[in-house]
C-alpha cells in the first residue's frame, strides 16, 4: 500500500509532527482559558452596569441630611394621622361649603371671607393633627397692589396656603373642577378664572380678559405656570399663559417658590411633619416685555430658590 504524501512527510519528520501537536495544544488551551476569563466578565458587567446607574441616581438625587428612612411604626403612625385630617377636611366642607356657595351668590363681600374661614380650618387641621407647619421669606417683596402671582405647583397645601397671603385671591383654573360637589360650585361663585385647555388660543385670550377683570377689581390673580401638580424631582415645564396674561394686562408677576411636595405630595397620601418653605421672590416688571422674556424670567427666579429649599422634607426622593 501506498502511503499518502503528509504519512510519508510524518515519518520523515517526526520532530515537525511534534512541533504541529504542541501547537494545536496551545491554541485549545488559550481559547479555553479567554472562554472561560471572558464568561465571569459577562456576567460581571450587568452588576457593574446597575451599580453604575444605582451610583448615578445617587449623585442625581442624594437623600439630605438629616432625614431618615420612615419604618413601618412610624409611617403606621403618620397614616392614621393623615386619615384622621382627611375626616377633618370632609367634616369642614360640609359644615362651611354651604354658606360659602350661598353667601358668595349673594355678594362676593360676603362669599369670600367664609372661604378664608373654610380655608384657615383646613389649615389649621393640617398642622394640629399632621404637624405639618410654615415659614415665609420675602414677605417684603409683596407689591402694594394686587399683580400676577406665579407660584410652583407641587401639592394641594399651596392652594389653601396662597388664599390666606393674598387677600382676596382669583385662582387661574381648569374648568372640569366645577363638576366637583360643594367645593367646584364654591369656586365657581367665587368668580375664580375656569379655562377650557382643549380650547388652545381662545382659552388664552378668555383668561386674559378675565384676569383683566379680576386685576382691576382688586383681587390677586394666582397662576400656577406649569399646570397641574408636579412632582419634586420633575423637570420644569412652564407654559406661557400666565406670561401672556401679564405682557397683556401690563400687571407686574411675583414668582413664588415652594417645597410643599415634600411634606403633603402630589398623589400621596401621607401628610409628612415639618415646616414648609415659601420663597416670595421680586417682582418681574410686565414694562411692555415679550411673553417670552417674562416667562424666562419667572421660571428662572423661582427654580433659582428651588435650588436652594429642594430637598429638606421626608418627603423628598433620594
Amino acid at each position: 500500500m501506498t502511503a499518502s504524501p503528509e504519512e510519508e512527510q510524518t515519518k520523515q519528520s517526526p520532530g515537525r509532527a511534534d512541533e504541529r501537536t504542541s501547537e494545536l495544544a496551545s491554541e485549545q488551551s488559550a481559547e479555553l482559558m479567554s472562554e472561560q476569563q471572558a464568561k465571569p466578565l459577562r456576567e460581571r458587567r450587568p452588576r457593574q452596569a446597575a451599580a453604575q446607574r444605582a451610583g448615578q441616581a445617587t449623585e442625581r438625587r442624594p437623600r439630605p441630611p438629616g432625614i431618615l428612612a420612615i419604618g413601618p411604626v412610624e409611617r403606621a403612625i403618620l397614616t392614621i394621622r393623615s386619615a384622621v385630617f382627611w375626616v377633618w377636611q370632609i367634616i369642614v366642607t360640609l359644615v362651611l361649603g354651604g354658606p360659602v356657595i350661598i353667601g358668595s351668590l349673594i355678594s362676593f363681600n360676603i362669599g369670600m371671607p367664609l372661604a378664608l374661614t373654610w380655608i384657615r380650618a383646613n389649615m389649621y387641621g393640617l398642622r394640629v393633627i399632621c404637624g405639618v407647619r410654615w415659614e415665609v421669606d420675602g414677605e417684603e417683596n409683596i407689591p402694594a397692589k394686587p399683580c400676577v402671582v406665579m407660584s410652583k405647583h407641587q401639592s394641594t397645601w399651596e392652594t389653601y396656603f396662597l388664599a390666606m397671603l393674598f387677600v382676596p385671591p382669583v385662582y387661574v383654573a381648569k374648568r372640569s373642577l366645577l363638576w366637583i360637589p360643594i367645593f367646584g360650585w364654591a369656586i365657581g361663585a367665587l368668580r375664580f378664572i375656569m379655562i377650557d385647555r382643549k380650547s388652545g388660543r381662545s382659552a388664552v385670550a378668555q383668561m386674559v380678559e378675565q384676569a383683566r377683570d379680576r386685576l382691576e377689581r382688586k383681587c390677586w390673580v394666582v397662576i400656577f405656570p406649569e399646570g397641574t401638580r408636579q412632582a419634586v424631582d420633575a423637570v420644569p415645564n412652564y407654559r406661557i399663559g400666565g406670561a401672556i396674561v401679564a405682557a397683556r394686562t401690563g400687571y407686574d408677576i411675583l414668582p413664588i417658590a415652594t417645597n410643599s411636595g415634600e411634606f403633603w405630595p402630589r398623589l400621596g397620601f401621607i401628610k409628612y411633619p415639618g415646616t414648609i418653605t415659601v420663597s416670595i421672590r421680586p417682582p418681574i416688571k410686565a414694562d411692555g416685555r415679550e411673553p417670552a422674556a417674562l416667562l424666562a424670567a419667572t421660571q428662572a427666579s423661582i427654580e433659582a430658590r428651588m435650588a436652594e429649599i429642594r430637598g429638606k422634607g421626608p418627603g423628598a426622593r433620594p
